[in-house]
């Protein structure tokens, strides 16, 4: 609704779990000082909208249980949360992430991610937790992913091969 864009001194925006269905309303980009933003356990369809990448104050989002990850999530340098859980979410993490230096919680898991898990910047310290029931995923023995991918349904623990079939 257009009232959200009135709210210009809101500093958390929390509507966790009502139902909400559809686009978030262009008008959350005008929350221009709010940290903290929960739509988690909703039905929303469109992801992260561009203008919430210019919330140069956010640190903390949680779109669990909604739509698709965006690209230009690795643009929200302010970052220090992201939970993208249970989203049905595919393809891969995006490098760009590598960028949100002060993120210390990120949660991908239970998605269908694929692809190998950035090594740079946060990922260092997030341990497998983060990436739990993303069965395409690999990169790193120590998140209990495989090392490689090598096909479609096979892959590389340390130097044995392991086939899906």
């Amino acid at each position: 609704p257009s009232i959200l864009g009135g709210l210009r001194d809101l500093i958390r925006f929390n509507l966790f779990s009502n139902f909400l269905t559809g686009q978030l309303p262009l008008e959350i980009g005008q929350l221009t000082v709010v940290t903290s933003i929960d739509l988690s356990s909703n039905e929303l369809s469109s992801g992260i909208p561009s203008m919430i990448v210019g919330l140069s104050d956010l640190v903390n989002l949680s779109l669990a249980y909604n739509g698709p990850i965006p690209d230009s999530v690795g643009k929200m340098l302010s970052l220090e949360r992201l939970d993208l859980s249970d989203n049905n979410l595919t393809g891969t993490i995006p490098k760009s992430m590598e960028a949100l230096q002060y993120l210390e919680h990120l949660n991908l898991s239970f998605n269908k991610l694929a692809g190998e898990i950035p090594k740079g910047g946060p990922f260092g310290h997030f341990n497998y937790q983060s990436f739990t029931s993303n069965d395409a995923l690999c990169g790193s023995s120590r998140l209990l992913v495989p090392a490689y991918r090598i096909g479609p349904d096979s892959f590389i623990f340390s130097h044995k091969t392991w086939n899906e079939n």
